[in-house]
């Protein structure tokens, strides 16, 4: 009997003895005379075991009762396929750039805390954003694509080992370390700083995150939101904290 986890289950067991466990369409109750099942060796004969394994975890939240829709599975399909041709593309050696690296962070951050928190949905939801960026490059990062592939692997087993081998790393990829991650790599360079005047935000500026107290506070009087409330005052206060807020105490 094939064991899938829980979509849509009828008294959580097989509909006959002997037969193979049934899906439900929709949300309406199994039956034969409705034709509402599904036989899941079918799914996995037309799109491949990752496929489903992945969809049934991209469904949503696995305390909830979800409906099962078997053209949902294509979506799944179509990613892991995009998956598999950045992976088998010619790789670069050189390190990633910036942008890349910082993405490539997020997704080891995100993927590993999503696991452990069982929010498979949000974490294979990363794993697509970061697929699509690196299927805008020609050649992206060697570092990238094992990355990306060393978080999937939880998720589309049989098909990481393959994209593992095809980089040239020696199998088994269940015997390589989870990927690290580097907690400032994650953060913005920018941020967006709220701008208060007399203790109510008045505007928000976008600057970096290490700017001095000088620097915010001219960008802040350059501001015409700003400007508006500082008209026939003056500043008599500046209190700055980096990356959180600059008030402006005015008389």
């Amino acid at each position: 009997m094939s064991t899938l986890v829980p979509v849509e289950w009828i008294d959580a067991k097989p509909v006959l003895p002997g037969t193979h466990t049934a899906l439900s369409i929709v949300s309406e109750k199994m039956s034969k005379s409705r034709g509402n099942v599904i036989n899941p060796d079918d799914v996995v004969r037309e799109h491949g075991a990752d496929a489903l394994r992945v969809y049934e975890m991209f469904m949503g939240p696995l305390e909830r009762t979800k409906p099962w829709q078997t053209n949902g599975i294509n979506g799944v399909r179509n990613f892991l396929d995009k998956v598999y041709t950045v992976a088998t593309r010619p790789a670069s050696d050189e390190g990633m750039d910036p942008q890349t690296a910082k993405l490539v962070h997020r997704t080891v951050k995100k993927v590993g805390k999503d696991i452990e928190a069982l929010r498979f949905n949000t974490a294979v939801s990363q794993m697509m954003i970061l697929t699509n960026h690196l299927f805008a490059i020609d050649r992206p990062a060697r570092e990238a694509l094992e990355r990306l592939v060393l978080c999937l692997h939880p998720f589309a087993p049989h098909l990481s080992e393959e994209l593992w081998a095809g980089l040239g790393r020696e199998p088994s990829l269940t015997h390589a370390p989870w990927p690290q991650y580097d907690e400032r790599a994650c953060e913005d360079d920018e941020i967006e700083l709220p701008v208060q005047v007399n203790g109510k935000v008045r505007s928000r500026l976008t600057l970096a995150r290490e700017a001095e107290s000088d620097t915010a506070l001219g960008l802040a009087q350059q501001d015409e939101r700003v400007q508006s409330y500082l008209q026939g005052k003056r500043v008599v206060k500046v209190v700055y904290v980096p990356g959180k807020i600059l008030n402006l105490i005015v008389r």
